[in-house]
């Protein structure tokens, strides 16, 4: 009963296939309720119990997957992801072979479909991406993570409005997962549903404390709906306790006014090495717009979170130089950028109509 009701709470679909040892079994459901926490802490014990899963059962398809799946969200979570955000890496490499060696023990492990699209898109490939998410889904319509997921690709192409309700979904299917909130919070707050985003902000942090990421949400909601004294204290504990979320503190500083500590925060980020889009997400709040385009270098790029340059308003003010067209098109993003603008053009009509 404990090990079905963990199954339940992260998302995992199915059963294993065939026979399974039941110390393995509970090595792995307790890998996947460490690898959900998406901390440090987390992924490095999440990897501990696949690993010790994979020495009871070394054909334990699940357990390979997991190993696979906290590398690649290990991956992610740095901020120096540059490599992970490149069409071919050996990172992504060494990834999808550990998913191949778990889809060739079972091929309809729809975890698998999903991890495998993931890394696509972390890849840059979302059409292989989508279609493999959607397999998963297929397989099982009820995995959350597959939800969050394909909702993660639609937005890199430019189809927010479709990945808000995959995102929704997941949310619904993984009520008790934090991630699924703050992710789902993020897209509100990408579509502009400020006061939206920041209540799945706080729900996120309200189910895990130490969710980073989702204070970093709450922060730059905040920011964007001017409550600025709420917004900086968050940054200010950000900037205390987590360098990784350093790039939100130094966007909500600078959007608040504090330009002393907007300074510091970017110091901090030259120091972590931040590229690409996060570098430029804190020059734009600064209003440092030539430096800003300069850090827009297509060779890095992040893959995960280019929607950035689409749907921001922030970058409003660069997106009509042919640098940042360019830009879009070197990483063959064209079409998604401006799939992005119409989106943001209807919601602004929408707006307009019930006022």
């Amino acid at each position: 009963l404990i090990a079905q009701s963990l199954k339940l709470e992260i998302g995992v679909g199915g059963s294993p296939r065939g026979a399974m040892n039941d110390q393995a079994y509970q090595l792995y459901l307790q890998g996947r309720q460490a690898w959900s926490l998406r901390t440090p802490a987390g992924l490095d014990r999440a990897e501990q119990c696949f690993d010790q899963a994979l020495a009871i059962e070394p054909k334990f398809a699940r357990a390979l997957l997991g190993r696979a799946d906290v590398w690649s969200i290990r991956g992610m979570e740095r901020q120096d992801i540059v490599e992970y955000g490149q069409r071919n890496s050996d990172a992504q490499a060494r990834i999808v072979a550990e998913i191949e060696r778990a889809l060739a023990l079972e091929p309809d492990l729809a975890e698998a479909h999903a991890s495998l699209g993931n890394i696509y898109w972390l890849g840059w490939r979302l059409g292989a991406a989508e279609r493999a998410l959607r397999r998963a889904l297929t397989i099982d319509p009820n995995y959350a993570t597959a939800h969050l997921w394909l909702g993660r690709v639609l937005q890199v192409d430019g189809r927010l409005d479709e990945a808000l309700l995959e995102m929704k979904s997941a949310v619904e299917l993984d009520p008790l997962s934090s991630r699924m909130h703050d992710n789902y919070s993020n897209g509100l707050l990408l579509a502009g549903r400020l006061a939206e985003g920041l209540v799945a902000a706080e729900r996120a942090v309200a189910l895990q404390p130490d969710n980073i990421q989702a204070s970093a949400r709450q922060a730059v909601a905040l920011a964007d709906l001017g409550r600025h004294d709420e917004a900086v204290a968050i940054a200010r504990r950000l900037m205390a306790t987590v360098p990784l979320r350093v790039i939100e503190a130094g966007y909500t500083l600078a959007k608040c006014g504090q330009s002393a500590e907007a300074e510091v925060a970017f110091a901090m980020m030259q120091k972590i090495d931040a590229r690409g889009v996060v570098k430029a997400y804190v020059l734009a709040a600064m209003g440092r717009w030539e430096e800003c385009l300069r850090a827009l270098d297509p060779a890095v790029l992040q893959s995960n979170i280019v929607d950035y340059l689409y749907y921001f308003p922030i970058f409003d003010p660069i997106r009509s130089d042919p640098r940042f067209a360019q830009m879009i098109a070197a990483v063959g993003m064209t079409e998604a950028h401006a799939r992005a603008q119409s989106e943001r053009a209807g919601w602004q009509r929408a707006k307009a109509m019930k006022q």
